[in-house]
């Protein structure tokens, strides 16, 4: 919500800048050496890309919900729709409710994703160097990806991954299936201690 604001247009780079910059300054600054990371949507890419590149042994799991490995027509299409609502409605006024930058933070996002130059994005190369165990979490109605990020993980990712893939549900299943997805969190961590 209040986080500072970025420079637009946003670098193509931007979420490998997050996750070899700005989270291990995070993560060093609250003395964390030892970590489970959630991430939603694009923090999901994020969390992805600093365990695989930067984690040094710093993270334990990955919890992962609605991650992104690679661009979808799908959500591609949504994003569109999207921009036509900023474009055409008061979607303006009403983040600015809740970011203080409501352009950095919708435009950041949209413009960067909608970018043909932007279509090739992927990190699936990312996959395969994930050592940690990880928990995917989708909904099978998600707007802006599809049980193909899933499908890309669990054939990728060497170590053990679980997931949920809940019916019904869309790009938000923490908010949408909290019932649901609050519960396999605890036991996936629970296990963990094992």
């Amino acid at each position: 919500g209040n986080s500072a604001s970025v420079s637009l247009p946003r670098p193509f780079s931007f979420l490998n800048d997050e996750a070899g910059e700005i989270l291990p300054r995070i993560l060093n600054a609250a003395g964390i050496h030892d970590a489970i990371l959630l991430g939603h949507s694009e923090g999901g890419s994020i969390a992805t890309i600093h365990t695989a590149a930067f984690a040094q042994g710093r993270i334990r799991a990955l919890i992962l919900i609605a991650p992104h490995f690679f661009i979808e027509e799908r959500g591609l299409a949504r994003l569109a729709v999207a921009r036509r609502v900023w474009d055409q409605t008061e979607l303006r006024a009403r983040l600015a409710r809740q970011h203080a930058d409501p352009d950095a933070a919708f435009l950041g996002w949209n413009d960067t994703w909608l970018n043909p130059d932007f279509r090739s994005w992927t990190i699936t190369d990312y996959l395969p160097r994930i050592r940690v165990p990880v928990l995917l979490i989708q909904g099978a109605d998600d707007e802006y990806g599809t049980q193909a990020q899933l499908e890309a993980a669990q054939h990728a990712i060497p170590a053990p991954v679980s997931t949920l893939l809940l019916p019904n549900i869309g790009h938000a299943p923490h908010q949408e299936a909290r019932a649901a997805v609050l519960p396999a969190i605890a036991r996936f961590t629970s296990d963990l201690k094992s």
